[in-house]
């Protein structure tokens, strides 16, 4: 009983859907799932058992790639958002190929699983420019404390119970300097 609440408020809690893609019939889908896909190295979803899992990611990903209404562009390290004017439109700069671009996606081979997904990334940003606009929100960086975490076991290791009556000026100033080195 316990296993079935944790799973299910585990399944609950990180969940990806929406209120409008919210269905208690369909499958839950979670980001690292979504992020699989989005990883060259990975995207084939071998991991998953269900091949209603992997249709459902698929669909996901599909629905998001078609819902990217702008397209990112880097020009000399600064990023301009270009949006799909008629005019494009008439000149063939911009198709409605959406999802053709998944599917091209998806058949492309996978890459080794010791290549780096960003670079494979940059490299085809123009080839898939809207699910790269995806996967950099989707494989981006992850905030960690991990900095603060040093700082405050740093600390911990200057205050002992013999260093008990040091003053917060100085407690600062060995925490300063330790971070320093």
């Amino acid at each position: 009983m316990f296993k079935n609440t944790v799973s299910k408020d585990l399944a609950k809690r990180f969940s990806m859907e929406s209120g409008s893609e919210k269905n208690t019939n369909e499958i839950p889908v979670n980001v690292s799932q979504i992020a699989s896909l989005l990883d060259p190295r990975y995207k084939n979803l071998k991991f998953e058992h269900s091949e209603e899992i992997k249709y459902r990611i698929q669909s996901i990903v599909r629905s998001k790639v078609l819902s990217v209404n702008q397209i990112s562009t880097t020009v000399c390290g600064n990023t301009q958002i270009a949006k799909k004017t008629i005019l494009d439109e008439l000149m063939g700069q911009f198709s409605d190929d959406d999802e053709d671009e998944f599917t091209r996606y998806l058949s492309e081979p996978q890459i080794n699983h010791n290549d780096n997904p960003c670079l494979w990334w940059k490299a085809r940003e123009n080839v898939y420019p809207k699910i790269s606009v995806l996967a950099k929100n989707i494989l981006c960086i992850p905030a960690s404390s991990a900095s603060s975490e040093r700082v405050f076991s740093t600390a911990g290791n200057i205050i002992t119970p013999k260093r008990n009556r040091m003053t917060p000026y100085h407690l600062s100033a060995l925490v300063f300097l330790k971070n320093q080195a």
